[in-house]
């Protein structure tokens, strides 16, 4: 018994000594947005959406691409969230607006094959949120007539939150 428990002293010293000497390289730290921020961000487009007439979805993703926030006005189209999605992935991703992309596809500094990649999309209303330089997600608005006007609901809501940003 008492050679057990020298045993399993001996095992955990042992693990405590290799996680002593990780290397700061072999640990990455990453910020992403945080789901008050990204709440938020989706309120203030839609409200904005909303206040001029168009029933639109905001969504935010976080900086892996995944949804963090969700939000859809009522009588907003079914799809427009699948739109809102990737306009939102598509600007995490790339860490620029999704009209740019859309502009350089056009210049053909892009090719427009990259919209082929799986939740890409170069339509307008896609913005990388950043802290700093750092990207930490994406916000992209859909149902509005036409993407620059998505992409204005969307400048309001950074507007909203800009100090948090910087």
């Amino acid at each position: 018994m008492r050679f057990l428990k020298l045993t399993s002293l001996m095992m955990i010293c042992g693990l405590v000594q290799n996680i002593a000497l990780a290397e700061p390289q072999d640990i990455a730290v990453e910020k992403t947005i945080g789901l008050k921020l990204a709440a938020e961000m989706v309120t203030a487009a839609v409200e904005d959406c909303s206040s001029k007439g168009y029933n639109t979805v905001a969504v935010v993703v976080d900086r892996s691409g995944d949804v963090k926030a969700l939000l859809r006005a009522d009588n907003a189209r079914p799809h427009a969230i699948d739109i809102a999605t990737r306009k939102a992935n598509t600007a995490a991703m790339l860490g620029y607006e999704t009209r740019i992309l859309a502009e350089n596809i056009g210049k053909g500094v892009t090719p427009a094959s990259i919209t082929n990649t799986p939740n890409f999309t170069s339509l307008y209303g896609g913005f990388p949120i950043k802290i700093r330089d750092e990207v930490v997600g994406g916000i992209g608005v859909s149902g509005a007539p036409g993407g620059p006007l998505d992409a204005a609901c969307v400048e309001t809501a950074f507007k909203k939150v800009q100090s948090r940003l910087n």
